[in-house]
């Protein structure tokens, strides 16, 4: 089930490459949180007697597009991991794709740095909480 459209509220975020333009409405933020000891074999979603086991990109990306989300600001952990794939993987499926790299953490040395690399050249986008939220400030003013 589709939720109503809303009037779009325009946000132009400075990122690199180049500012993105996004609506306000029609924009997620997912955070990763890539836990093995949660979603696995013996993890609590198992300990809780549901099934682990499916897939779950396609059923994200179906109750994203019911809810008119378009772009997709990423946040997490493991951003050479579980951050990186959710980008691509929404990148693919045709979102605009924003990785707010100062939300995003890994404990692999250098690892953010080639993954903020690899989404600016490769379809995405990549930016801080402060320019989102210096976008935010300046359409509210408008």
């Amino acid at each position: 089930m589709a939720v109503a459209s809303r009037a779009p509220v325009p946000l132009r975020i400075g990122c690199e490459p180049p500012s993105v333009k996004v609506d306000l409405n029609g924009t997620a933020n997912v955070l990763i949180d890539m836990q093995n000891h949660f979603c696995s074999e013996g993890g609590w979603v198992d300990h809780v007697g549901a099934d682990y086991t499916p897939d779950r990109a396609p059923m994200t990306a179906r109750f994203l597009r019911n809810l008119g989300i378009r772009s997709i600001l990423f946040t997490g952990i493991n951003t050479d991991q579980g951050v990186m794939y959710a980008l691509t993987g929404g990148n693919f499926l045709g979102y605009e794709c924003v990785l707010m790299s100062d939300c995003c953490a890994t404990t692999s040395p250098d690892c953010t740095e080639a993954v903020i690399w690899n989404v600016k050249k490769c379809g995405g986008f990549a930016t801080g909480s402060n320019a989102i939220m210096a976008a935010r400030r300046a359409a509210a003013s408008q």
